[in-house]
């Protein structure tokens, strides 16, 4: 098991964000529990990656280069609504 920063990243991106992500233009979530209930998941995931929990989650996110759930999902959106 590798404890590699980057090789995790590559992980959660291919394999968990997709999953987050899946459908959500069509099922959107707007309550702000079911956003937190999802947002958890990242959240627990980057606190745990190379040392950072005692960051907060926004920093953390800017540290790796990822962006927050409810902003992809809002990307998402846009570029749906665009086609």
């Amino acid at each position: 098991m590798t404890q590699s920063p980057s090789i995790l990243l590559k992980a959660y991106g291919t394999f968990v964000r997709p999953i987050l992500e899946y459908a959500s233009v069509v099922w959107r979530p707007y309550n702000k529990c079911d956003i937190n209930k999802i947002e958890a998941v990242p959240r627990y995931f980057t606190k745990r990656l190379g040392g950072l929990g005692h960051m907060s989650y926004c920093l953390r996110l800017s540290v790796f280069e990822l962006d927050s759930y409810i902003f992809g999902v809002l990307r998402q959106t846009y570029f749906c609504v665009i086609k």
